[in-house]
């Protein structure tokens, strides 16, 4: 990897459900739960999709173009094509359970 590009990439996400089988959405401890479990998963799921852009040598994210604009020092002394693959991309995805329920 290398040490000199780390990106951490921060998304948070308010959602509302509309469905839970477990039924105990009234419940602080219990959303606080979903909410942790499905940051979690989340996070995990970015970060298997980062990988493969990476893989792909796909910059859809456009780390490259912030690079360019922020960084163009550094910019100008590296192959991008060849340095994307091996960049530090960090996804942590936050959950907040805002609503639930069919009717509201």
């Amino acid at each position: 990897e290398n040490e000199d590009v780390k990106v951490n990439i921060n998304l948070k996400l308010k959602i509302a459900l509309t469905e839970y089988a477990r039924n105990q959405l009234y419940k602080k401890q219990e959303i606080k739960y979903l909410n942790d479990e499905l940051s979690e998963l989340l996070s995990k799921d970015a970060e298997t999709a980062i990988k493969k852009l990476q893989e792909a040598n796909s910059d859809s994210l456009g780390i490259g173009r912030r690079l360019i604009a922020l960084h163009n020092d550094y910019w100008q002394q590296v192959d991008w094509k060849e340095e994307y693959a091996n960049i530090s991309i960090t996804p942590k995805v936050n959950v907040e359970i805002i609503g639930h329920g069919i009717i509201e």
